[in-house]
């Protein structure tokens, strides 16, 4: 079950889901939610008596208390048409359409006037095919940092990216 909705705002639709979902949530011995948020409409909204946030997942408390930082570099940031900068965070696997992404910036690059980069942050199996493949190509400005799952460590790349982009399977993915 994913969130969907807003604690504040239950429009109709997600009323009448409710309606018919809630006697069947009290049927369970146990809830599992995807979030913290999710968790607490569960108890809140369909009377969960027994839900559990699973690990692993999106963790929306720490955004809720990071949210003034974020609005002070929202506040701060300054778009450079002439220096775009693109960032992918997430598995690198084929499903992920990642050679698709670095193809593409590699074309946008020949755009006159315009620069583009892309920061790839992530692992899995096609991590050193990629790296391969883009020095095979002598693509510029591509540049591959491998697993990074501090968030504190994430924080900078996020807030000097002018573009996060998820090319493929976005799995639980919050943006």
């Amino acid at each position: 079950w994913d969130a969907g909705y807003s604690l504040k705002n239950r429009k109709n639709k997600r009323k009448i889901i409710d309606f018919f979902v809630k006697p069947l949530v009290r049927l369970t011995d146990m809830q599992i939610a995807y979030s913290s948020m999710a968790n607490k409409y569960m108890q809140e909204f369909m009377g969960a008596e027994n839900c559990y946030t699973l690990l692993n997942t999106i963790n929306t408390d720490y955004f809720k208390g990071i949210i003034k930082e974020v609005h002070e570099n929202n506040s701060n940031y300054i778009f450079n048409p002439k220096s775009i900068k693109i960032l992918y965070v997430g598995a690198i696997e084929k499903r992920k359409n990642i050679k698709q992404l670095i193809d593409m910036v590699a074309r946008l690059n020949h755009i006159e006037d315009k620069i583009f980069f892309l920061e790839i942050i992530g692992d899995g199996d096609q991590y050193d095919t990629l790296i391969d493949y883009v020095k095979r190509n002598e693509y510029k400005n591509i540049n591959f940092y491998g697993a990074i799952s501090d968030l504190e460590s994430l924080k900078p790349f996020y807030f000097s990216s002018d573009v996060l982009i998820l090319p493929g399977d976005g799995g639980l993915a919050i943006v």
